[in-house]
Order: C-alpha cells, then sequence, then structure tokens
C-alpha cells in the first residue's frame, strides 16, 4: 500500500533540532511502525510548504491543491496531508470542492497540541489516518479527530471551526462521517449522512485551469450594534459574505437603519456589490429571512457557515456569469449540503 504524505508545516511537531517538515515525517512514521508491525504501507512525502504560523494567503490552498494534482494522486492508495489546526476547515473544505473527481481519499491530519506534549492527540489523528486509508478505499477528503479513545472521521465539506481552547473539531450538526478503531471502520447511520457508495459514485468534473484566486469578497461577522456605515469600500469588492444569527437571523429593523443588514445589501447592491448569507435553513423562514430576500440577499443554504465561505471564493474564482455562480453555489458539489431544499 503506497501513500504519499505531503509536509505543510510545524504546528503539529513542537520543539525540535530537525527541520520540521522532515521531524514530523520521522516522528509520526516512526510511530505508526511501533503500533502495525506486519504493515506493508510504504511512505512517499513531499514538502509543500514550512510556513509557521497560520496562513491567510489563498494562494497556500492553490499550492497545496495543485501540488495533489501534479502528484498524479490516482496512483497513490491515498494521501495525507500534515495541517496546522487554526485553518483546517477552511483547508478541508476547499479542497473537497476542487478534488471532488479525484478517486482516492485525501485525509488532513493535525494535532490539539505539539507532538512532545503528553497529551497531543497527533500521532492517534496520524494512525487513525493510515489505518483508515488501510482500511476504505473512500473517494473524497476527511479528518481524523482522536477523542476519548475513538476517532472519528469527518467529511470534510462539513467540517466546522473547533472552539479555541477545546481543540476538538466536529461536523456540521454533529453527524460525524464515522469511526475508526481497532476493529475497522464504522460508518455513521444517519438520514442526513452520505454512505460510502455515494461517496464513491460521487463525480462532478470541472475545468479547473479556469480557476484564478480571487479574495476580493469581504466576510462579515454580525454582531448587536453593528453600524454599517463604517464600511467605506475604497477597493470595491466583488461580493460581500456577511454571517448570519442562529435559525438564520440578522437585523432587519431598528431606530436607524444604518444598524440594519437590509439598509446595507440595498447599498451594496446598488454598487453592483453582490450579497450572499449564510447559514441558513431553508426548513426555517423567518420574518427577517423574508426581509432579507426582499432586499437582495443570496442565501447559501444548508451548509456550514466555513463551506458556504469557501465556496463562495471558488465561484468567484471559477465563473464571471452570475448565474453560473449561482448555479454552482446551489448545487451540492460533495456532500456540504445537510440536505437538498
Amino acid at each position: 500500500m503506497k501513500i504519499m504524505i505531503l509536509l505543510t508545516g510545524e504546528s503539529i511537531i513542537g520543539d525540535s533540532n530537525m527541520p520540521v517538515v522532515n521531524a514530523a515525517l520521522v516522528q509520526l512514521s516512526d510511530f505508526y511502525s511501533r503500533q502495525r508491525h506486519d504493515t506493508d504501507v510504504v511512505f512517499e512525502s513531499k514538502t509543500i510548504c514550512s510556513v509557521s504560523r497560520e496562513t491567510n494567503s489563498l494562494a497556500f490552498w492553490h499550492q497545496l491543491y495543485a501540488a495533489i494534482v501534479e502528484a498524479n494522486p490516482n496512483s497513490y492508495d491515498g494521501i495525507i496531508i500534515l495541517h496546522q489546526t487554526g485553518v483546517l476547515e477552511y483547508t478541508a473544505t476547499f479542497l473537497s470542492f476542487m478534488l471532488s473527481e479525484v478517486k482516492i481519499p485525501v485525509v488532513l491530519v493535525s494535532g490539539d497540541l505539539p507532538l512532545n506534549n503528553d497529551h497531543a492527540n497527533g500521532y492517534d489523528n496520524f494512525l487513525g489516518a493510515v489505518d483508515f486509508l488501510a482500511n476504505q478505499r473512500i473517494k473524497g477528503v476527511f479528518v481524523p479527530i482522536h477523542i476519548d479513545g475513538k476517532t472519528y472521521i469527518h467529511l470534510g465539506s462539513r467540517l466546522i471551526q473547533a472552539w479555541p481552547d477545546g481543540h476538538y473539531y466536529k461536523s456540521l450538526n454533529d453527524i460525524y462521517f464515522g469511526i475508526m478503531d481497532e476493529n475497522g471502520f464504522h460508518w455513521n447511520k444517519h438520514e442526513y449522512n452520505p454512505t460510502i457508495e455515494e461517496l464513491n459514485c460521487k463525480y462532478r468534473p470541472q475545468n479547473r485551469s479556469t480557476y484564478i484566486q480571487n479574495s476580493n469578497i469581504v466576510y462579515i461577522k454580525p454582531y448587536p450594534g453593528l453600524n454599517y456605515d463604517i464600511f467605506d469600500f475604497k477597493v470595491k469588492p466583488v461580493a460581500v459574505f456577511h454571517e448570519l444569527y442562529h435559525s438564520g437571523t440578522a437585523c432587519t429593523e431598528a431606530d436607524t437603519q444604518k444598524y440594519t443588514i437590509t439598509y446595507f445589501a440595498r447599498k451594496c447592491i446598488n454598487e453592483d456589490i453582490a450579497f450572499y448569507a449564510a447559514p441558513f435553513n431553508t426548513k426555517i423562514m423567518s420574518t427577517t429571512s423574508k426581509d432579507m430576500e426582499a432586499a437582495g440577499i443570496k442565501f447559501i443554504s444548508n451548509m456550514s457557515v466555513e463551506a458556504a465561505y469557501i465556496k463562495l471564493i471558488i465561484a468567484y474564482g471559477l465563473f464571471t456569469d452570475k448565474c453560473d455562480i449561482l448555479d454552482f453555489l446551489n448545487e451540492n458539489i460533495f456532500f456540504e449540503k445537510l440536505f437538498q431544499s
């Protein structure tokens, strides 16, 4: 069994006298060999970058994606990416969309603490990743997270951000894809969970050569008392992505209109700045939802806010036509939608 390991940074490793990317491979592969004596797994490695902090560059994602494509991924049984924790959910989502036609599993491995910490879960995450690849050949992007003796396998397109001091990532609505233990992989039977067969049959070819990195999208997180007049776009964005409160709500009524999302949306749309909002559940349509819809706001529905944001970035990177962008946002690319509306 041949696995490609892509090395991207040092946060999983901690202090070391070795170059950080080499140290990660040595420490993790040695640990795996000690745990699985009779393994036939062969690791090949490639260093993508050695950034020491969470990257804020869309170029990093494209660099990682390009490296996977150039490595001829279907010639391997699986790919493991050693990744930092801070933007793990965004990278997993990006790759889930961009690699939807790749036929092998791609697994992102991170750790809650550096490997030199006795309480770190990085070793167990890596062990769970290799066991998952050895046990199953399921196409898609996955993230193993070891908690309390169990390794949960999360679908990359549904991973949501971890609480800052809790470390542990979860899936949207806590619907993890499965569990990996000493007896193998156990799929989580849930009405909103795709089956193994569905994942393996999912295929969405796209002309990725047309993808252009587009960082000209403004992400706004609401809070009580937000004055929208503070947004004076000296550099005009192509779109605004506005996060919503619980149940897909936002402020649509106030004593002064500058505090309402509807006022701001109309202002942006009049200046030819598209306006999108998420998360939004199509089964819940409140009064504020109708007000926002009437103001021209487009909802990116039935997925995590992380997936909605990344999907919007990719849409504007692939298309220029507004109808094509909306079609892409509404399509279920790789099971990011919890359910179809």
